[in-house]
């Protein structure tokens, strides 16, 4: 890929990697939310306005209408590890995401869709609800197999933990439909 053409469909991108990084909300309250309600289900002896006042997020800002920076995630993710003690929970959380107790805007669209195959074709039109730092597409390969591709916006450099939430919400997807 290039990045012009990446930077086409980021237009967030300003030229100045730095501001992306740290300033830039690239990644939509859906997601902090979901760990939350994780972490209500998982550890209800744990306070969540506890954790996310101590991440700097105040209980409001859980509102889908709000996006939060790199240095904003990244802070709430040192946090809730923290508090949790679960190093793993960014995976849980895009599992989680399509849980029934979630009501998540994923599960939403796989009980709409009704079958794998249609939630991967259009995988990247309900990603881009959740975040604007990268793209997530789908290449067909035969009936049952598709490739999965993520592409990051010029200056977005991915953290472990992204990943693995990323990871999380992809196997989510088939796990709705084989429970």
């Amino acid at each position: 890929f290039s990045q012009t053409n990446l930077g086409e469909q980021f237009p967030l991108f300003d030229g100045n990697i730095s501001s992306i990084m740290s300033e830039e909300k690239l990644y939509n309250s859906i997601i902090i939310d979901n760990y939350i309600q994780l972490t209500k289900y998982k550890y209800p002896d744990l306070n969540s306005d506890d954790i996310l006042q101590e991440a700097g997020i105040e209980p409001w800002e859980l509102d889908p209408g709000n996006w939060f920076s790199q240095e904003q995630v990244d802070r709430f993710q040192e946090v809730i590890v923290e508090k949790t003690g679960n190093p793993n929970i960014a995976r849980e959380a895009g599992q989680y995401s399509v849980a029934e107790r979630s009501g998540n805007l994923i599960r939403h669209a796989a009980l709409t869709l009704l079958s794998p195959q249609n939630l991967i074709d259009i995988i990247g039109k309900i990603t881009s609800r959740i975040t604007k730092a990268s793209k997530i597409s789908s290449k067909k390969i035969s009936n049952n197999k598709h490739e999965i591709i993520v592409e990051y916006a010029p200056g977005v450099a991915p953290k472990k933990y992204q990943c693995l939430s990323t990871q999380g919400y992809l196997e989510a997807i088939y796990f709705v439909f084989n429970s």
